[in-house]
């Protein structure tokens, strides 16, 4: 017997074709404003999808930090261009060297605003997406742990610097080779704890027989609705308006 799932959610496979159009996008196009298209629309079907908007803002405010520093890399690895600032006969930035970082944060901000799509289906029914998809089994489980762990790692090296902080350590004081010891030194009891977790885990679902049958079952059935052709053939149009108009 199976379940059929609530078809007020839509099918995980609709959402990771989404997420791969503007992916793809993504890397395809090297133009700013084509650029800023495609993030519009990856914005667009996240609101859409329901995702938490102060988390996109969050994460967008801090790729908003390195915006400076990408440029300025640009810029030095990148001689064309006009000069725009120079210190010594140094150049630090150029024009072309503003556009590709300008172009590499708008690429950054498409795919992890696209990426959150995937957080609004539970692992369970993404693996049965993936499976759906002919993506062999270990892979799609593989995938669906590794963003499981994704948040719990991120916990933990939040937690591991608010205990810092509440021990008296200013991190914001610190000068900046202060701070990448510091860095250093917390990731590596952060990164041994999720290597534990690793093991534990692997040990876990070996004692329950993973990859015992060739085959699998689920109590779960995916199945299309109006709906989920309808946002298809959405993002097909849009895809194939912004591919057309960018190599006209």
């Amino acid at each position: 017997m199976s379940i059929v799932l609530k078809k007020e959610n839509i099918d995980p496979r609709v959402k990771i074709f989404i997420v791969m159009c503007i992916s793809t996008l993504a890397i395809l196009i090297n133009d700013i404003k084509f650029l800023s298209y495609v993030l519009s629309i990856s914005i667009l079907f996240t609101v859409g999808f329901k995702v938490n908007l102060y988390i996109v803002i969050k994460k967008f405010k801090r790729l908003f930090q390195m915006i400076f520093v990408i440029v300025i890399i640009q810029s030095i690895f990148n001689s064309e261009g006009a000069i725009l600032i120079s210190v010594f006969k140094i150049t630090l930035l150029t024009d072309i060297g503003l556009i590709k970082g300008i172009e590499y944060i708008l690429r950054m901000l498409i795919i992890i605003s696209s990426a959150l799509i995937l957080s609004t289906s539970s692992s369970v029914v993404l693996l049965q997406g993936l499976l759906k998809c002919k993506i062999p089994y270990e892979l799609a489980f593989m995938v669906c742990i590794g963003l499981r762990f994704i948040p719990i790692l991120s916990e933990e090296i939040k937690d591991t610097f608010i205990a810092i902080q509440i021990r008296g350590i200013d991190i914001r004081k610190l000068k900046l080779k202060k701070k990448l010891e510091l860095v250093s030194i917390t990731l590596m009891p952060v990164v041994i704890s999720t290597i534990d977790k690793s093991k534990k885990l692997s040990a876990s679902i070996e004692a329950r027989g993973f990859r015992k049958y060739l085959t699998r079952t689920s109590i779960y059935e995916l199945k299309f609705s109006l709906k989920d052709f309808i946002l298809i053939f959405s993002i097909i149009v849009l895809s194939s308006l912004i591919v057309f108009s960018y190599f006209k």
